[in-house]
């Protein structure tokens, strides 16, 4: 009897989304999905992904994405690390890589999540 109200207790498994635009991105298993079809993107590729899409609208600067998602000090030369990443990003996720709706770049800024 002690069992069954100890296993009865447990709460349901909930997943978490994040949904902009036609993406939807499952924060507990590293998945993102496009229209039904699941995307294949590396770990880095899905952590910028994610970090965007936590807080919409917000410009991220190269230095605030790598640090966030390296961990790791920025030096100037990283920017161009970043820039291939979000390159590499967009082609996967966006139906037109050279007009993206997802990852927009705001000029001498940096970038946002600008999908709805």
């Amino acid at each position: 009897m002690r069992r069954y109200t100890r296993y009865k207790e447990k709460k349901e498994y909930e997943e978490t989304f994040l949904v902009g635009g036609k993406l939807k991105v499952n924060e507990e298993f590293n998945d993102v999905w496009k229209e039904g079809q699941q995307l294949k993107l590396s770990d880095l590729e899905y952590r910028i992904l994610k970090l965007l899409m936590s807080k919409r609208n917000k410009i991220f600067s190269a230095q605030n994405i790598y640090e966030s998602v390296w961990g790791e000090p920025y030096f100037y030369c990283s920017n161009n690390t970043v820039m291939v990443h979000i390159r590499k990003l967009r082609s996967k996720i966006e139906d037109d890589p050279a007009r993206p709706v997802y990852i927009q770049t705001e000029w001498g800024r940096g970038y946002r999540f600008g999908a709805s």
